[in-house]
């Protein structure tokens, strides 16, 4: 079939299901049934037709003029469908001061974002548009399911107990609105050191999740 009878009927497809100024991944189409080659010349085309703008390898947006000007994507909104949700599934989170920024318990400006991820195998800093994004492999297969707690186990991790103590109401309603609870916490807490329980205890966590 040639590339012209169904070039439109496509594009538009893809318009509907991923909208405009959002961002769409190249192996996302190929997961969801598109063949990779077929779908590349479509995107090729509509791209020097200026349909469709290329914003890195592999990622793509259907551009709309706004207020603000130029349409385009955030470097945040691309890593966020990479390497942490995407199609109501996690399958990573966010660490570091990110995360701290999301508690409420800091204001710094990371220079580079931290993500825990299914997706790489080895820790690497990946470059995103105007941003850096460190990227590691969890301890766990992340899931919707677990995906809080993990997270929380991490930054229990991460974090020095006086810190702990100090930000521990901020960090308890952060992590207990995102569902984490104490079955969670018990079933997950013996994939990490030995020192993340010992934290937990003295940073008064375990009777918050009691």
């Amino acid at each position: 079939m040639e590339l012209e009878y169904y070039y439109e009927i496509v594009l538009n497809k893809i318009r509907e299901e991923y909208g405009t100024n959002a961002p769409i991944l190249l192996e996302e189409l190929v997961e969801n049934g598109y063949d990779s080659d077929t779908v590349k010349q479509i995107l090729f085309k509509a791209i020097s037709e200026g349909v469709v703008k290329c914003y890195c390898e592999g990622v793509y947006f259907f551009p709309r003029e706004t207020e603000f000007g130029s349409p385009t994507i955030s470097p945040e909104e691309v890593a966020d469908k990479k390497y942490v949700q995407r199609g109501g599934e996690m399958f990573g989170f966010y660490i570091g001061a990110a995360l701290e920024q999301k508690i409420g318990i800091s204001n710094q400006i990371p220079s580079t974002i931290s993500i825990i991820t299914n997706t790489v195998t080895s820790p690497r800093t990946i470059h995103i548009g105007y941003m850096d994004f460190s990227i590691e492999p969890g301890r766990i297969d992340i899931t919707t399911e677990n995906a809080a707690v993990s997270q929380m186990l991490e930054f229990i991790d991460r974090s020095d107990v006086a810190f702990l103590k100090e930000n521990k109401f901020a960090v308890t309603n952060f992590f207990k609105g995102s569902g984490v609870s104490k079955e969670a916490l018990h079933k997950y807490v013996v994939v990490y050191p030995d020192s993340v329980s010992r934290k937990l205890i003295e940073g008064g966590y375990s009777f918050d999740f009691a």
